[in-house]
């Protein structure tokens, strides 16, 4: 806290991993939101990213900063299969935030326990 700001990097990222019960084929099933910059008018994702910056709390002891995960488009990544948007059933999420606090190089993994998905 004594460091400075927070400043998170376009790496930073919302994900989750689907249990294997509705894949027979037993393949790593994952659904990723990276971190973006949204319009506060227009609540549009914006096209470019610009570092979001979490200060120090302030003399109440809080800073509330707004900080949003989407996807236009499927993200890829080799080794693990996108789920289909049908899942529905409890499954873990996960976000993994990565960039500094101060001069330091930052990052950690946030596991929450689970949620339920009904899409």
């Amino acid at each position: 806290m004594n460091q400075g700001d927070i400043i998170l990097y376009s790496s930073s990222v919302f994900f989750s991993i689907f249990p294997h019960g509705k894949n027979p084929a037993q393949t790593v099933m994952y659904s990723f939101w990276y971190i973006v910059n949204v319009n506060e008018t227009s609540r549009q994702i914006l096209t470019n990213y610009a570092p979001v910056v979490l200060p120090p709390p302030d003399a109440t002891g809080v800073h509330p900063t707004s900080v949003f995960f989407a996807s236009k488009f499927p993200v890829q990544t080799q080794g693990l299969t996108p789920w289909p948007a049908e899942f529905l059933g409890t499954c873990p999420v996960n976000l993994a935030l990565v960039g500094t606090i101060g001069p330091d190089l930052f990052g950690q993994n946030i596991p929450f326990v689970s949620v339920y998905v009904n899409s």
